[in-house]
């Protein structure tokens, strides 16, 4: 994540919740150029800490990424390949058609 942030700081931010110097969990927004229906796609990542599961913290960073798609004209989705990470994004309120399986795909499902 640092790499990518470093290197492609124009197509990348990121949030970090954390506390006490240890990071608790974070989330990521990566966008691609603009694809043939002329949208903009952004890929959201998510991580939080198995000890700080159940506390609302990836909800709240999963909202933060989201609002700043939006904010962006950018369609966010996000990469749910197992049943924990769909039902997690479920629980975000994010919607089916937002979660994919395919990591590299550039364009919304």
């Amino acid at each position: 994540m640092r790499v990518l942030l470093e290197d492609n700081p124009e197509t990348a931010v990121c949030w970090l919740a954390e506390s006490q110097g240890h990071i608790l969990g974070w989330s990521l927004i990566r966008w691609f150029p603009v694809d043939i229906f002329s949208r903009t796609g952004s890929y959201i990542s998510v991580f939080v800490d198995r000890d700080q599961r159940g506390h609302e913290l990836g909800k709240r960073l999963v909202k933060e990424a989201v609002s700043y798609a939006q904010q962006h004209d950018m369609k966010p989705w996000f990469y749910g390949a197992s049943q924990e990470q769909i039902n997690f994004y479920t629980a975000c309120e994010v919607s089916p058609e937002h979660i994919t399986a395919d990591p590299f795909c550039r364009r919304m499902p």
